[in-house]
């Protein structure tokens, strides 16, 4: 840590560059900056397919090796969260559909939740060697 010197003015750091969690979501699909995430999906179609398969999942699927999840991992997390939609849809005369951002953040919390529970010692393995490799890219100071 450096010490603050009086009168000098702190650089100002965008909170995108403090989420290390976020980076590292964006990262397992290919992306490097949230900036370039949202640009990319938001021409994404709303909703599912006759198949049962959001579009947003065929478009993260279209950009094959940049995507760090595997596909079998990918659907499971698309079906969760056509199963949790469908219940909260239930009963609804308007039923509510996911913008692509809401929809990446379903997808988020999925994985998120998926590795804690399911694999928790990876998760932090994972966590760890992203943060080394972000540190060692940053300029010295």
């Amino acid at each position: 840590m450096q010490p603050i010197t009086p009168g000098a003015v702190p650089q100002y750091v965008k909170l995108e560059n403090r989420l290390v969690l976020l980076a590292w979501l964006n990262s397992l699909l290919g992306y490097k900056r949230n900036k370039d995430l949202l640009a990319d999906t938001k021409g994404s179609s709303e909703g599912f397919d006759a198949s049962g398969r959001s579009f947003l999942y065929h478009h993260l699927i279209g950009r094959g090796s940049q995507v760090k999840i595997t596909s079998e991992d990918l659907e499971h997390y698309d079906d969760n969260i056509c199963a949790h939609l469908a219940a909260i849809n239930r009963g609804r005369t308007e039923p509510i559909t996911l913008r692509y951002f809401q929809h990446l953040a379903a997808l988020y919390t999925e994985i998120v939740l998926d590795r804690y529970f399911n694999a928790r010692a990876q998760l932090l393995a994972d966590l760890n060697a992203f943060v080394r490799e972000r540190n060692a890219a940053k300029a010295p100071g």
